[in-house]
């Protein structure tokens, strides 16, 4: 009978575990200072215009990976100081032209690509990254 009501206990303890898990990936979160432009061929005229490189996110609204880079690297406040010196863009794969993830050969999202305004490649991710690599690929790009 002790055994039923640990095991009673346990999947309890597990199914609230897994809700507090599901609940945290899709609770709102507070607005980024991060400026997302959501058009890519604006983004890259605004580039050229400015003579910045972008930082282009591949990502989908579906992808848990995509939100947990959202909640942890992009809201750093020491990567969104260093994006004031690009143009940060996001492309959401479901939407996007096949065209563009041809272009910048996506394997997987989230993946982030540092860009010239003339649209060659500087530095990639894919995957979460920390905050502190995030920072490296954003430095590697204007080296």
């Amino acid at each position: 009978m002790k055994k039923i009501r640990f095991v009673h206990l346990l999947l309890g303890a597990l199914v609230l575990a897994a809700a507090l898990r599901i609940w945290n990936d899709f609770r709102p979160l507070p607005p980024s200072n991060i400026v997302w432009r959501t058009d890519y061929f604006s983004a890259v005229a605004e580039a050229r215009r400015t003579h910045k490189p972008l930082l282009v996110e591949f990502y989908a609204t579906w992808c848990s990976a995509c939100r947990s880079l959202d909640r942890g690297a992009l809201r750093d406040s020491r990567v969104e100081d260093a994006l004031e010196r690009f143009i940060a863009v996001r492309v959401d794969t479901d939407y996007a032209p096949a065209s563009l993830g041809l272009q910048y050969n996506v394997s997987g999202i989230p993946a982030l690509h540092v860009v010239s305004p003339d649209e060659n490649i500087l530095a990639s991710s894919i995957g979460v990254i920390s905050a502190n690599e995030l920072l490296n690929l954003l430095e590697r790009a204007q080296e």
